[in-house]
């Protein structure tokens, strides 16, 4: 509820940011999920089915990269500071950037499962429509980018050489003390990448 709160008081950039976080997460997702569909309707093939799922890791690790940039780049100083003036610890921010990252991750991913199921209705070869989807196993393809990138995310801002459980230090007034990147370097070869990917799956 508190990242809700954060998201819908952020400025535009920040939440342009945040929506090219969730389109990265549904483009890898609508990949991954191409993957499945073709090893449910070429189950014969399976060396071709693990070349597709092989070749899902390039804009996995892109989407990644992504997100834990655009919660870098965040400014969290102003924060920092309201948190510390309520008693709260260092660590909250990491937490909080985490589940926003989250948050917006999944909101790609459950994009991706809709234009997946949109497709398959058209009967595309590639996404094995003539097999029943087994939700279980999209499911967890589709949380590995949320759950990864909300672990990245708190992982990469998590205060070093400080008291966990203490307010936040001077520093914490400074924007710039957990922002070291300024801005989502990887975007352009996750989008081409993840283009590339989705018309290699739908014209084959």
């Amino acid at each position: 509820m508190l990242s809700l709160r954060v998201a819908r008081g952020s400025v535009p950039t920040v939440l342009l940011r945040r929506l090219l976080v969730a389109a990265a997460a549904a483009g890898t997702g609508l990949l991954l999920l191409a993957a499945l569909g073709y090893a449910l309707g070429h189950p014969g093939d399976p060396s071709a089915s693990s070349a597709r799922l092989v070749w899902c890791l390039l804009p996995f690790a892109v989407a990644l990269q992504l997100a834990v940039a655009v919660s870098r780049a965040e400014p969290s100083g102003r924060l920092h500071a309201g948190l510390a003036a309520v008693g709260l610890g260092r660590n909250v921010v990491p937490l909080l950037a985490a589940a926003t990252t989250g948050l917006s991750c999944a909101l790609g991913s459950a994009v991706a499962l809709v234009v997946y199921l949109r497709l398959r209705g058209t009967a595309v070869e590639a996404l094995g429509p003539e097999n029943p989807l087994p939700f279980a196993g999209a499911l967890v393809l589709l949380a590995a980018v949320p759950l990864l990138a909300a672990a990245a995310s708190a992982a990469s801002l998590w205060p070093r050489g400080a008291d966990p459980s203490g307010p936040a230090s001077a520093d914490a007034d400074d924007p710039g003390a957990l922002s070291a990147v300024a801005a989502p370097a990887g975007l352009p070869w996750g989008v081409a990448l993840t283009a590339i990917g989705l018309a290699d799956d739908l014209s084959s």
